[in-house]
């Protein structure tokens, strides 16, 4: 049980990380796209604390309940690490196409 919440542990420092070094690239933005239409339009918008903070808050839902009811059997950390890895990747993508709908 120990390695799943390492792995969740390091997941959410590396997405608080991500998030901190957003903030300072968005500095001057008051409101993040959330949600990016096809054509690069934003869909509706956050305040940026928010819209930072969403995949950290979310991922922890998601990966603390997971290593609860899994464990640190051979199946259970492969779905913690393979989730943790997911949230990392869709952090990365939404902050690079915030950045292309802001033009920045």
């Amino acid at each position: 049980m120990l390695k799943s919440y390492a792995i969740i542990l390091a997941t959410l420092a590396l997405l608080g990380l991500i998030s901190l070094l957003a903030n300072q690239r968005f500095q001057g933005v008051a409101r993040l796209p959330m949600q990016i239409q096809l054509d690069g339009t934003p869909g509706w918008t956050a305040p940026r604390a928010l819209g930072l903070s969403f995949t950290p808050i979310l991922s922890a839902f998601v990966l603390l309940p997971t290593a609860a009811l899994l464990g640190d059997t051979g199946l259970g950390l492969f779905p913690v690490l393979f989730l943790s890895l997911t949230f990392v990747g869709i952090h990365l993508l939404h902050i690079k196409l915030m950045a292309r709908s802001l033009k920045l």
